[in-house]
């Protein structure tokens, strides 16, 4: 019900794309033709975000098997985000690959409270987490605004926040630890 709901909202949001289908609950999902295949960064996952934006910056994608159960959760929570911060939402950094994040961290970014915060059991390499930033807010305001929006319950599939200032980014992820519970750092 909370999907269809979701994909209904969604739908009055949207200009015609070029092609429409429903994917199997996965929302609706657009794309470009080329004559040569699928234009990846054509695919939508949800109106404002585009299934290329979580690639990892090493060039592996998402995983298709968790579009679905994870990256739709994770959009349903940046699409509420953007609707009420009245801006664009630029993902920092999305899904990781475990090569990845493991050169993060040997490159001595390490521990969950460290500058830059790439812990060991990452929420992005679960492809449950994206680290954004909002034009036109700061980073403290835009983890103000996230922080009221979860204790007014729009959001109930965040699980995770921290603030990045010096970095100029906010960690959101949807993996939840505890119902009712915000993990925050």
């Amino acid at each position: 019900m909370l999907k269809q709901a979701r994909r209904m909202r969604w739908a009055q949001h949207r200009r015609p794309p070029i092609h429409i289908r429903r994917n199997q609950g996965v929302g609706l999902t657009a794309w470009v033709d080329t004559g040569e295949g699928t234009d990846k960064k054509m695919i939508l996952v949800t109106p404002h975000f585009k299934l290329h934006e979580f690639d990892c910056k090493d060039g592996t994608p998402y995983p298709s098997e968790w579009v679905e159960s994870r990256l739709f959760v994770l959009c349903d929570v940046l699409e509420t985000i953007r609707e009420r911060s009245g801006g664009a939402i630029h993902i920092v950094s999305g899904y990781r690959s475990p090569t990845y994040n493991q050169g993060l961290r040997k490159a001595g970014l390490r521990g969950e409270h460290a500058s830059t915060g790439v812990a060991e059991k990452s929420q992005h390499t679960e492809g449950r987490a994206a680290d954004i930033a909002c034009f036109g807010m700061t980073t403290d305001n835009l983890h103000s605004l996230i922080k009221t929006l979860w204790e007014d319950g729009a959001l109930p599939g965040l699980g995770g926040l921290a603030k990045y200032p010096l970095h100029g980014f906010t960690h959101v992820d949807t993996w939840i630890k505890a119902p009712g519970k915000l993990r925050t750092w």
